[in-house]
Parts: structure tokens; C-alpha cells; sequence
């Protein structure tokens, strides 16, 4: 829709496509690093999905390299990439996946739902940029979506659990202790 209202020709591109994959593919990583941090533990769920993609990501950047080069990158470059990739990736997943085990995923994940607000205000406050209108609206309708399929989700997962639950109940019920009914 951003690309659309902007004015890209108003057609999907190829790099579109890819950016659905990436989402897509955060989705599932997300999903999946919530499930794991039950049995792992936050801080060694992130490690081993990194070394787990190291595969990909090292002849990724490889190739990256080789193809754009480098353009005489200042010790500050070096020094935000380092901050950026230790503090708020590596380290802040420690918290964030602790508190998926914690507070269970369906609560927490909830926060998420204001990042592109608060991305948004923190960005105004603190390089000055200028908030839209069509951002403001943007991301409300991302609230309330997001705010939808979750409570979607919620009783989807309730009515299944809810139906399993009988499922079982009414099968110990009619079977004997030794199985036999």
C-alpha cells in the first residue's frame, strides 16, 4: 500500500516479492524462537539460530562484498554496526525471547504491536522527522489489524484446545484402565 501511495507505478515489483518472503520468513523465525525458548532458554535460542544461519548469511554478505565493495568506511560506521548488532539484536532477543517464556507468547507478542508507533515517535523526537498523516493511519490500521488476527488466533486455539480436551476426556472416559473398553 506504502508503495502504491507513493508512487511506484502502482505495480508489485520483484522487490516487493522479496520483501514478503522476508516477513514471511521473520514470521516463521519468530514463531519457531518462541516455541524454542521454552525448551532452550532465551539467550541460547538466538545463539544457535545464528550459527544455524551462518550458511547462508556468510556467502550472502561474501557475495555482497565482492559485488558493491566498501566505500572507505570511518571507525563510527564500524562502531554503530558493532552497537546495532550486539545490543539491539543479539542481546535484546536474550530479553525478548525470556519474555515469551515468561509471559507466554500470546501476551507478549502484543508489544509488538506498537513498534511502528513508537518508531515512529521516537523518530520525530529525536532526528526531527516529520510525522504524516498517512502515517498515522498506517499505523493504526496496523494496530487494529494486528489486534484482529491475533484475537482470531486466540479463539481458534481455544475452540481447539477446547475440542482436543474433550476428545481426550470422553476417550479415558469410555476406556477401562488398561485400555480395553
Amino acid at each position: 500500500m506504502f508503495a502504491v501511495a507513493t508512487g511506484a507505478n502502482g505495480r508489485p515489483e520483484l522487490a516487493d516479492v522479496f520483501f514478503l518472503l522476508a516477513v514471511l520468513a521473520a514470521a516463521i523465525g519468530y514463531a519457531e524462537g518462541a516455541a524454542l525458548s521454552h525448551e532452550l532458554g532465551g539467550w541460547q535460542t538466538i545463539s544457535w539460530a545464528l550459527v544455524i544461519g551462518l550458511p547462508i548469511t556468510v556467502p550472502v554478505a561474501t557475495i555482497s562484498l565482492v559485488h558493491h565493495g566498501i566505500d572507505h568506511p570511518q571507525l563510527s560506521h564500524w562502531v554503530a554496526l558493532g552497537y546495532v548488532s550486539l545490543f539491539s539484536m543479539y542481546l535484546g532477543f536474550f530479553a525478548w525471547y525470556a519474555g515469551l517464556h515468561l509471559g507466554g507468547v500470546a501476551r507478549v507478542s502484543q508489544i509488538q504491536l506498537l513498534q511502528p508507533t513508537l518508531t515512529l515517535l521516537w523518530s520525530a523526537l529525536l532526528l526531527g522527522e516529520t510525522i504524516r498523516l498517512e502515517h498515522r493511519h498506517g499505523c493504526a490500521r496496523s494496530r487494529v489489524r494486528r489486534r484482529i488476527e491475533a484475537s482470531r488466533r486466540t479463539t481458534a486455539a481455544i475452540t481447539f484446545g477446547a475440542s482436543a480436551t474433550r476428545s481426550l476426556m470422553s476417550a479415558s472416559f469410555l476406556s477401562g484402565p488398561s485400555g480395553e473398553q
